[in-house]
């Protein structure tokens, strides 16, 4: 979660609209980091407007209501149906020019996101795991995180207007 806060973070200030799907982890992590760096965030539901899932995220979705939006295509009182987040990954790749993968597993709901944004012809780019981890030490450094920031932010689907996705790494649960 922190490299996805880390690159929220840096997207924002390079004037980058964050869209996700308000789940735990990732998603959570991205629109909080968006939210608190001064930017944008679009959060995009799997529910009715009326109905916040996870009900943890209640607050942050106010916050995300408040200063940036929250939408859906599903009507007033849909619950969070198993079915509903694919649709919902659709719309998120749908409305933006690139997606940014962080840390998914081969079980996540982001593949989905990534898989509808390549088909729609939109730029996808990954990070395969926390740059922020043991082992990754030796191989990364700073100035590697400082580039990569920059390489993403400088793909030609960076605008005010337009947006990029940080996407979940947990695959969504019906409680």
């Amino acid at each position: 979660m922190n490299a996805a806060a880390h690159l929220a973070r840096q997207l924002v200030s390079a004037g980058v609209v964050i869209v996700s799907g308000l789940a735990r982890g990732i998603d959570a992590a991205s629109h909080q980091a968006a939210l608190e760096a001064g930017g944008k965030t679009i959060a995009v539901l799997g529910t009715g407007i009326d109905l916040v899932y996870p009900r943890s995220h209640v607050r942050l979705a106010r916050e995300i209501a408040e200063r940036g939006l929250l939408l859906t295509e599903f009507p007033p009182g849909t619950p969070p149906l198993a079915a509903n987040f694919p649709i919902r990954n659709r719309v998120i790749s749908g409305i933006t020019l690139g997606t940014v993968i962080v840390e998914a597993t081969s079980r996540s709901g982001s593949l989905i996101t990534a898989r509808t944004a390549a088909e729609q012809g939109r730029e996808v780019v990954t990070v395969p795991g926390s740059i922020f981890a043991p082992g990754f030490e030796a191989s990364i450094d700073t100035a590697t995180v400082s580039a990569a920031v920059r390489s993403v932010t400088g793909l030609p689907w960076r605008s005010r207007t337009m947006a990029s996705t940080v996407t979940r790494s947990m695959p969504e649960r019906n409680t």
